[in-house]
């Protein structure tokens, strides 16, 4: 569980520099990250792996359900609880010449970009620099239809009433124009907005301006580009190689092609030589949702923001707080995100349709993340759903049949930590699965260097009590720690002194 200190720490120094806390030069500050990273090379060689058996089952699951829906291919990725990645693909990037699909392929992720953006506003929130409730006059001038009293909270749920300027034709027609011109996110709401559909705060209606405008807030909140934030904050840190968002950073060596329907003849036409260099939309997008990504990257994003590893619990409980929409199977809608339910498991992500369609969900419960991507534009994100459930259903029916071959989620260790902040000891108690043959809990700094660790060899099943002493000596501040049951890392938890 890697990512959880990772982020901490990055999130805790970004703190201290802004608001002047503590000694730590940017300088510092870099030599710092450089150490992570160098860490985080260790981790990576010595990441668990995805038991066969699981993955030979999300593999025919995927080709199985790409026949299903009858498109040119599906790619997939589950994130487990072990933090280890199964990542498949199945068909077709082009056909002349043939080019089949790989799981390295970047597809583009339309409206799951969403939640990147609504994640920077939080980590924003979360660092005071704006609050949730905050006005749109108070970061942003005047725009035509635009209600100045709108709340950032309103813009991120959905309930700011404001006209969804991706819609208007006139600017559809626009960005046919000229291709290659570079379109400001403000000239697209001041000159493509209608009036409001509602009262700010009335109703609930999806609207792509919403993501503008907080693209807008990210930059005068900051003083930089969305684009550097969202790299600097989540890319960079969490290792996401993939993310690019054309034109500002080129497409990617390899990119799944899209194709377009037309239900007249039932005939599908590759339009990757058009689309590719459609920048006046991938600028005007951005924010809203002009990324490209492989599953692999979105199902580890999805997993990190969800699970909590980017913010405050707090200010995560928020995001989360949903109202009820029109969507399908009861969905929900909080901050940025989707709520609804696979299999009886709560869920929480974002699905996407920009020709290409795609969705991804993290599972609370079972602490995995499943992301699928399709480059048909006959099937749309919902009709992607099917397959996340097929692909949860593989891993419920795997972690039935062998219970103790899989790492526990943090829900059925029942861990607890007390106290915390604690003084010169820590008390740990978690529930003991069956055939555990060692437990052991390391206490690390935030560069990840051990500083003590203790051992249970042979623990009973069932509750079991830990404790780590001799802590006077350490220095105030952040600590992980690392529940290790026969040797694997099944949880962290974030401790203070």
């Amino acid at each position: 569980m890697w990512l959880v200190w990772v982020i901490e720490f990055c999130c805790l120094t970004r703190v201290c520099l802004k608001i002047g806390v503590g000694t730590l030069t940017m300088t510092t500050f870099r030599l710092l990250l450089t150490a992570i990273c160098l860490f985080l090379s260790q981790q990576k060689s010595a990441a668990q792996s995805v038991p066969p058996a699981l993955e030979a089952m999300f593999n025919q699951t995927l080709q199985a359900q790409r026949n299903a829906l009858g498109v040119k291919s599906l790619s997939a990725a589950v994130q487990l609880s072990n933090d280890s990645v199964w990542a498949g693909a199945y068909g077709i990037s082009s056909s002349f010449p043939l080019d089949s699909v790989s799981p390295n392929h970047t597809y583009a992720i339309g409206s799951i970009t969403k939640t990147i953006t609504a994640a920077c506003i939080l980590q924003l929130a979360d660092e005071g620099i704006l609050q949730l409730d905050d006005s749109l006059h108070e970061w942003l001038p005047s725009f035509p239809f635009v209600d100045p009293n709108i709340s950032i909270r309103q813009l991120l749920r959905h309930q700011s009433g404001l006209y969804d300027v991706i819609t208007n034709p006139a600017y559809d027609a626009a960005t046919k124009v000229n291709l290659d011109s570079i379109w400001s996110l403000s000239n697209l709401v001041n000159d493509y907005m209608n009036p409001p559909l509602f009262a700010p705060g009335a109703s609930w209606s999806y609207s792509n301006t919403n993501y503008a405008l907080l693209g807008l807030i990210v930059e005068a909140a900051t003083g930089n580009t969305y684009r550097s934030e969202y790299t600097n904050r989540f890319f960079d840190p969490l290792q996401l190689n993939s993310l690019a968002l054309p034109p500002f950073d080129g497409l990617p060596d390899e990119i799944a092609h899209l194709w377009t329907f037309s239900p007249n003849n039932g005939s599908s036409t590759d339009v990757h030589s058009f689309f590719s260099n459609w920048n006046s939309f991938y600028s005007s997008a951005g924010p809203i949702g002009g990324y490209y990504a492989t599953p692999r990257d979105i199902a580890v994003w999805n997993r990190a923001f969800l699970r909590g590893d980017l913010h405050t619990p707090s200010i995560l409980a928020e995001a989360k707080t949903t109202v009820a929409t029109p969507n399908p199977a009861n969905g929900r809608y909080g901050l940025g995100i989707m709520q609804r339910k696979f299999l009886n498991l709560e869920a929480f992500g974002h699905g996407g349709d920009i020709g290409y369609s795609s969705i991804s969900y993290y599972f609370p419960e079972k602490d995995i993340s499943i992301t699928v991507l399709n480059n048909d534009q006959k099937k749309n994100s919902w009709a992607l759903a099917p397959v996340v459930q097929a692909l949860l259903k593989n891993y419920l029916d795997y972690q039935a049949s062998v219970p103790t071959a899989q790492p526990m989620g943090r829900e059925a260790l029942n861990v607890s930590v007390y106290p915390n902040p604690f003084t010169d000891a820590i008390a740990v108690s978690l529930n003991i699965p069956t055939d555990v043959k060692d437990v052991q809990m390391v206490l690390t700094d935030a560069l990840g260097r051990e500083l003590t660790r203790a051992v249970g060899g042979n623990p009973p099943t069932g509750v079991e009590h830990i404790t780590l002493e001799r802590l006077e000596k350490l220095p105030c501040g952040i600590y992980f720690l690392r529940v290790l049951l026969d040797g694997k890392v099944v949880q962290t938890i974030k401790v203070s002194k």
